[in-house]
């Protein structure tokens, strides 16, 4: 199988341009050590007419504020992104995509693990007859969408919410209540964050859509889009 990484790196010993190109861009990987790649729409795309990671740093190196980009081997394809403060990064399963980022303005760009990974606004009840089986913690200084996921990741659960701008839970199943909408309670920690509302979960998945593991690195058997069992790879949506 084709690996950006290696070729990239191997590339120094072949091309007088990589060793600098090596030290300004490095390889993005998520909380749970994986290769990832951005998941919002780019600012540039590109495609090649061969494999080459090291044109497309090259030509993010050479575009103005290019904050990284993402290289896509099955399809020879470059994306530039340009001028981003976030960006939603996604775990590749066939290890065919890396996001390069630029070493010079990493200190301007946030990456988030978990954005892409948002389910919708969910209804919920008053004890005993919550929606969500687990509550993590309530935070009312310093709740952030991301603190919530890093919870119930160690807990293994594969679904969280937030609630009210500071309350976490976790669970492996959800929705008994149906959608709904109105989660705009910003989040304490985070107030460019929406921390679901009263009665009302933000509902998103540990691991990406499609995935499932303890690492979050396995296929579900039930395809690339639906929601399956943290533990046991089962169809939960």
């Amino acid at each position: 199988m084709f690996n950006c990484v290696n070729i990239f790196i191997a590339s120094i010993f072949l091309n007088s341009v990589s060793p600098t190109l090596f030290s300004v861009f490095s390889v993005y990987t998520n909380a749970f050590g994986l290769r990832a790649c951005a998941a919002d729409v780019a600012n540039i795309q590109l495609v090649f007419g061969y494999n080459s990671c090291l044109k497309c740093a090259a030509k993010c190196s050479n575009t103005i504020n290019c904050v990284g980009c993402n290289y896509q081997a099955g399809s020879k394809s470059c994306s530039l992104f340009v001028n981003c403060t976030k960006l939603a990064t996604r775990y590749n399963t066939l290890n065919t995509c890396v996001l390069y980022q630029n070493k010079k303005l990493a200190t301007g760009l946030s990456l988030n693990d978990v954005k892409a990974n948002y389910l919708g606004c969910y209804t919920d009840k008053p004890n005993p007859n919550r929606d969500f089986s687990i509550k993590a913690f309530d935070d009312l200084s310093a709740l952030t969408t991301a603190k919530c996921w890093k919870a119930c990741i160690d807990l293994n659960y594969t679904v969280f919410g937030t609630q009210y701008s500071y309350t976490c839970f976790c669970t492996h199943f959800f929705g008994r209540y149906g959608q709904s909408v109105g989660c705009n309670s910003k989040c304490t920690g985070a107030l460019d964050e929406f921390c679901g509302g009263v009665y009302l979960n933000s509902v998103y998945t540990v691991c990406d859509r499609g995935m499932y593991g303890l690492k979050c690195n396995m296929s579900c058997p039930c395809g690339p889009q639906c929601v399956c069992h943290r533990l046991d790879g089962t169809v939960i949506l």
